[in-house]
């Protein structure tokens, strides 16, 4: 992306004044958009004519840092993009006229201007959307740097490359299986790449994640065309029960919803017995092509919004087991259920929820495991026997909270379950229960409820509006269906996004 700046926006950069907010965030933001800032030659040609020879020197002198627009384009011949202007325009301020004659001929993408004469020019030209004052720069170029807000446990943190020791155990096999790993992640280090990271509690790392922005074409066979992608370029756990793989599925994907990307891809050289391939594509990554000759690496491609007409292809096993996650159906054919769930429940089961209160041991590097994961454990004692594979789960939290807080797909469920050691070897580390309270809870038979987590609402659907809209009677005590008609007023409400839901 290149970028023209002004005569007046150098001018008002480089002098003695205070740098506005709001130019200093453009310009930031510029830096880490790798953009290319410019200045015309003809600004050079301007600056000598202030009277302030001071100033005119120092201004100057500070133009060297700046690239300057080479062999921009000349308006002088060009006497349809002439007969456009006032009379007198361009007598009178022709240096205005080439700057804008620099976007109209699209040797540049965009020029900075606090001159309001330029803007009202570049409305007459038809490319008033790519002359910006310094306000619309810091918000458009705002909107294009990646956000990296999704919700990591506190053990999870995300640190710069170049505070990580390459000498590290966790990096053994990659430098194994990629020749030139190192190469690349010095080279990554000096970009300033960051990457999610688990610490063990004796410094050493356990496990790390590096994603990237691309839009481009990736080569492969077949080819990949050009298009806004997130690649997953290191994606390695050695401190292995804790679900941290799954943990980094649900990072990448928040990431990328987080940026409206709707593809997520990685390369990866196939193994027998091979862990990640078996995680990847139970949450719907599909080998599509392969680069290389003779040593083949994979590519992995998930899209996280499918057409309709493609869904339709799918099998109702590939449908019901991940396969398009996190979209899911939400027809009349699935029941809905209102799930309750007490606080110290919720906040174990959902690490990643809004405004959740962490725990000092998370700070300290403890991980809740139930919490990593996206297929969750719920055990019960339901008064129900018909909930279904594929049916939708709308959580609860009661006690504090009073709200429904989150969305969840049955992925499977077993009833009247009595033996703890079965419901142990079912559930595995995804429950928030303990052993004993397993053993307790299987005095009476027990339902286990295996679901994948989708979605937590951006507004909580309150006890208040439950009963007002007749859709509850009071606290639910236990699971409870609801009409689809009412699911879908809590989904309207709640701020679903329907990218995600089809019917």
């Amino acid at each position: 992306m290149r970028i023209l700046l002004d005569t007046n926006i150098y001018i008002y950069r480089e002098d003695d004044k205070v740098v506005s907010t709001d130019l200093q965030e453009a310009l930031i933001t510029l830096s880490k958009l790798r953009a290319e800032i410019l200045v015309h030659p003809l600004s050079k040609k301007e600056i000598k004519l202030d009277n302030d020879h001071g100033r005119m020197t120092k201004m100057l002198s500070k133009m060297g840092s700046y690239q300057m627009l080479e062999s921009p384009p000349d308006c002088i011949n060009d006497l349809i993009y002439l007969s456009k202007f006032k009379a007198g325009r361009f007598e009178n301020d022709p240096i205005d006229c080439q700057l804008l004659f620099s976007i109209y001929s699209d040797a540049v993408d965009y020029l900075i201007t606090e001159d309001r004469e330029i803007h009202r020019d570049a409305q007459r030209f038809g490319i008033g959307d790519r002359i910006l004052l310094i306000s619309e720069a810091r918000e458009l170029f705002g909107k294009l740097i990646s956000k990296d807000i999704v919700m990591a446990p506190p053990s999870i943190s995300k640190v710069p490359l170049h505070n990580l020791d390459l000498s590290d155990h966790l990096f053994d096999n990659l430098k194994i299986e990629y020749p030139g790993f190192e190469k690349w992640f010095k080279k990554k280090c000096t970009e300033g790449v960051k990457g999610w990271i688990y610490r063990r509690k004796d410094c050493t790392l356990g496990a790390l994640l590096i994603l990237k922005d691309e839009d481009e074409e990736i080569p492969c066979n077949p080819p990949l065309i050009k298009k806004r992608r997130v690649k997953i370029s290191t994606f390695i756990v050695t401190h292995v029960g804790y679900k941290i793989g799954e943990l980094f599925i649900k990072l990448a994907i928040g990431y990328a919803l987080l940026n409206n990307i709707n593809e997520i891809y990685l390369t990866h050289f196939i193994n027998q017995k091979d862990e990640l391939i078996s995680l990847i594509d139970e949450y719907g990554f599909k080998h599509i092509s392969d680069k290389g000759e003779e040593k083949k690496e994979a590519v992995f491609m998930k899209r996280l919004v499918l057409p309709i007409d493609e869904i339709k292809t799918f099998s109702a096993h590939e449908i019901s087991n991940g396969g398009i996650y996190p979209m899911y159906f939400d027809g009349q054919r699935v029941n809905k259920y209102i799930v309750p769930i007490r606080p110290e429940y919720h906040v174990r089961l959902y690490t990643d929820a809004p405004y959740r209160q962490t725990t000092i041991e998370e700070h300290q590097g403890d991980l809740i495991v139930e919490g990593n994961t996206i297929k969750k454990a719920y055990l019960c004692h339901p008064r129900t026997k018909k909930i279904k594979k594929g049916d939708l789960l709308l959580f609860y939290r009661s006690h504090d909270q009073h709200a429904i807080t989150s969305l969840g797909v049955v992925d499977s469920i077993m009833y009247d379950l009595t033996d703890p050691k079965e419901v142990q070897k079912h559930v595995g580390k995804r429950t928030v229960y303990s052993k004993n309270e397993i053993i307790e809870m299987t005095k009476k038979p027990v339902t286990v409820i295996l679901f994948r987590h989708h979605f937590h609402f951006a507004r909580p659907f309150t006890y208040s509006e439950l009963i007002k809209e007749g859709i509850l009677f009071g606290p639910p005590q236990s699971i409870s269906t609801i009409s689809h008609e009412n699911y879908r007023l809590i989904k309207k409400r709640s701020g679903i996004d329907g990218r995600f839901a089809f019917d």
